[in-house]
């Protein structure tokens, strides 16, 4: 890998993002043991390189060649991880690393073709599931995000990850009283997380977001005034729609 914060003093960061691209597909081409931890950093790295905020005193060319260079970047990504899919049929970390890399550019249709892929070869695999269960959500496909991270609550009711994910995927699928009843319903305390609670207000429902707030702040007294400001601040923004 290479230094990006390092490499930018010496130029420009279309440049990085070009030797980055230059950099992976050579080791991967190479076809050594290295190849494949290559290939591995390179799609956990593209991501990272499409996520850099660009300073607004940026020249107009220099945007457009960091833009140019980024979208070479990921067209490159693509391909390899649309090979390697067909290459890697039963290679479960990989076909997980080119779903989560489809999961990264926002695209839910390969990202789900892989980790269907992954999934039925390794069903217990939760951090595939629940990629798995983001790519379905993306798609609009809820009841089978649902179906997925059920499944994948009843097999680990003890991970809070995959009670996360079960509540995330019911509020979609609109059985958001019936995950948290069962939950509670196991002696577990549903969790109380940022992503629930954005998810919960996306499909409009502040009243049930306002819950698990409430509920976060009777855990957490420490946290009581930042939350109280936070409802305080929904409540405003409804009150002007």
């Amino acid at each position: 890998g290479l230094d990006v914060s390092r490499a930018t003093q010496t130029m420009s960061f279309a440049d990085v993002v070009k030797q980055q691209k230059l950099v992976f597909t050579e080791a991967i081409e190479m076809k050594t043991l290295g190849s494949v931890e290559a290939e591995e950093q390179f799609m956990q790295t593209v991501p990272s390189m499409l996520r850099v905020t660009l300073p607004d005193t940026l020249p107009i060319p220099e945007r457009n060649a960091i833009t140019q260079a980024q979208n070479e970047l990921v067209l490159a990504a693509r391909e390899r991880a649309s090979r390697g899919f067909l290459d890697d049929i039963t290679d479960v970390r990989m076909l997980s690393i080119y779903g989560a890399f489809f999961l990264s550019t926002g695209d839910f249709a390969s990202a789900e073709k892989v980790l269907s892929r992954a999934h039925a070869i390794a069903p217990k695999k939760q951090l595939t599931t629940f990629d798995y269960v983001k790519a379905s959500i993306g798609l609009g496909k809820y009841e089978q995000a649902y179906t997925l991270a059920e499944v994948s609550y009843k097999d680990s009711p003890l991970y809070p990850e995959a009670a996360k994910w079960y509540l995330i995927a019911s509020v979609y699928a609109k059985k958001y009283e019936t995950a948290r009843n069962e939950i509670k319903a196991s002696g577990i305390v549903p969790p109380v997380d940022g992503d629930i609670i954005s998810t919960l207000l996306s499909q409009g429902r502040m009243t049930d977001a306002i819950a698990l707030l409430n509920e976060l702040k009777a855990r957490k007294p420490e946290y009581k005034d930042a939350v109280d400001a936070y409802i305080k601040e929904l409540l405003a923004s409804q009150g002007k729609k």
